[in-house]
């Protein structure tokens, strides 16, 4: 977990978060998008017994795990490009289940913490909504890191005290067990997006990585699978 950056990593967020009830930047760098997923609200969004956040039926005969990172700019272009389109055609059907794991490879595993706090205070659906307006704004982010990331945290109306306790005291110990899953999920593949596709029963029906594929693969392979089931 990077023990010799770990505080530095903490001490910063302690100072973002520290201003979150008392003042504004004075800069809008983030502007919360005005259309929101109404999809989410509709789709049962939750967490697994291991602690993994999932939207999607929990009965659905499908899961697909999607080994993921807050840098990964394939990973934002897959949440914002994509799936809101597998959702509404896998998830609402009650086909797929679609599963997080957070994996960070020791890098902005501030962001990861963060989205974790925020599901601890606001639940499973603020959770989801974090990681979705957070890729929205990965070039932003990218630009001005700790104050984007500020006006996220800020914009879920999370209480900064129990949001800064759970930063110290949980949010470590949570990802570290979420990344053991992660890389047993991803084989021998390395980077992230890792997608792993399983049915209910947890056979692995296929492992992919790397650049996402096109709408049309994955139509190909949900398609196929779902029509097994």
């Amino acid at each position: 977990m990077g023990p010799a950056f770990y505080p530095m990593k903490l001490l910063a967020m302690g100072l973002l978060i520290g201003v979150l009830a008392s003042c504004n930047t004075g800069v809008d760098l983030y502007t919360p998008s005005q259309q929101k997923l109404t999809l989410d609200s509709s789709l049962p969004t939750s967490y697994t017994p291991a602690g993994l956040l999932y939207i999607g039926s929990p009965d659905a005969p499908l899961i697909l795990y999607e080994i993921f990172a807050a840098w990964c700019p394939y990973c934002a272009r897959y949440h914002t490009e994509q799936l809101p389109v597998l959702l509404e055609q896998y998830a609402l059907s009650g086909q797929v289940q679609f599963v997080l794991v957070d994996v960070t490879w020791e890098r902005n595993q501030e962001v990861h913490h963060a989205a974790y706090c925020v599901g601890e205070q606001q639940g499973a659906s603020a959770h989801w909504q974090f990681w979705t307006e957070f890729y929205r704004n990965h070039e932003r982010w990218w630009e001005r890191q700790e104050r984007v990331l500020q006006q996220l945290v800020k914009q879920t109306g999370v209480d900064p005290d129990a949001f800064q306790f759970c930063m110290d005291t949980q949010a470590t110990s949570w990802l570290q067990g979420i990344e053991v899953i992660g890389h047993q999920k991803m084989g021998d593949w390395h980077g992230t997006p890792v997608f792993r596709l399983e049915d209910r029963r947890g056979q692995e029906l296929r492992t992919w990585g790397g650049a996402f594929p096109a709408l049309e693969t994955w139509h190909e392979v949900l398609g196929a699978f779902a029509e097994k089931t």
